[in-house]
């Protein structure tokens, strides 16, 4: 059993919030000189957390196969998956 909030998680609008359904996972801001914002590496980190429960089903999956015995089928499933996570962390 799972010690984290289940995903889907999402960047909500305004950038700095990490949400699963209507719980949030985290607030990122920045402070400069006293003042609150969000950033652009503050929304980078809002994304790359939030495809965090993503990218652990994608390394599971990958550390399930064996690799020795068949590379094609149920392999390039995973790494499909393990693509599509990344993609989903480095969003632009």
């Amino acid at each position: 059993m799972s010690k984290h909030t289940p995903g889907p998680w999402r960047v909500k609008e305004s950038g700095g919030c990490v949400c699963s359904d209507n719980k949030t996972i985290c607030q990122l801001i920045s402070i400069n000189d006293g003042a609150l914002s969000i950033t652009p590496e503050v929304e980078g980190n809002a994304k790359l957390i939030s495809a965090a429960p993503d990218l652990l089903e994608a390394l599971k999956g990958l550390l399930s196969c064996d690799l020795h015995k068949n590379l094609t089928g149920g392999y390039q499933f995973h790494i499909e998956n393990a693509e599509e996570a990344i993609k989903r962390a480095e969003a632009q």
